[in-house]
């Protein structure tokens, strides 16, 4: 059997696990986190309309939070986008720095503080605190990961699909400005994810058709 030579090598494999792993796992603490005030108000026997308030505020943003995450596992997991991860890296760096002295000081209420409940929740908070700086590590060599991916995509589909290669011999070399754009048009509609490589290519070449035709002229 022949070994597809665009795989993904075991180590990036991991390292694209690892970031579902701790990406799922922090949002999964800070629900947790957020929700956690609902315990906290009726072990206070607080009035039930302000928990059923709490309650539903939180529920509506943690799905607001869950449907604005979804392109990031999109583009940046799914698929090996760059853009929406070096924005949520970049974001996620800088969050992590401006809370450093506020997380700091949570260290010395965790062991100050007698309420159990106070110091799981403040627990819970440095969890998530340690794991989105290393979430931050691992989009970063994710974002390198994709870049990579990115370069060899077009060499992996011809690999995989060895029937368009005449088309994309024709887009690279043929001599009618309408004979490209037709082939151009047939591989965009079968890889739309090559989409960018090919539009370079064809771009490319066009240029090239158009100054041949200026000099013959």
């Amino acid at each position: 059997m022949t070994t597809n030579p665009f795989a993904i090598s075991p180590k990036d494999k991991k390292t694209r696990s690892r970031w579902l792993l701790i990406f799922i796992s922090s949002y999964v603490i800070w629900v947790i986190i957020l929700l956690s005030p609902i315990l906290f108000l009726q072990s206070s026997s607080e009035e039930l309309s302000t928990v059923s308030s709490y309650l539903t505020s939180s529920i509506v943003f943690v799905i607001y939070s869950l449907v604005s995450l979804w392109p990031l596992w999109d583009c940046g997991y799914r698929k090996p986008g760059t853009r929406l991860l070096t924005l949520y890296g970049l974001e996620l760096f800088q969050r992590l720095l401006i809370t450093f002295a506020a997380t700091a000081a949570l260290v010395l209420d965790l062991f100050n503080s007698e309420n159990h409940f106070i110091k799981l929740i403040l627990a819970l908070i440095l969890i998530k605190y340690v794991l989105d700086w290393y979430l931050c590590v691992l989009s970063f060599k994710l974002r390198r990961i994709n870049k990579n991916r990115q370069k060899v995509q077009l060499d992996e589909f011809l690999y995989s699909h060895p029937q368009y290669q005449e088309k994309f011999e024709v887009l690279q070399h043929g001599k009618v400005i309408e004979e490209v754009a037709k082939n151009f048009t047939a591989l965009i509609a079968v890889a739309p994810h090559c989409s960018r490589a090919l539009s370079m290519l064809y771009k490319a070449r066009r240029r090239e058709l158009q100054k041949m035709a200026a000099c013959a002229n």
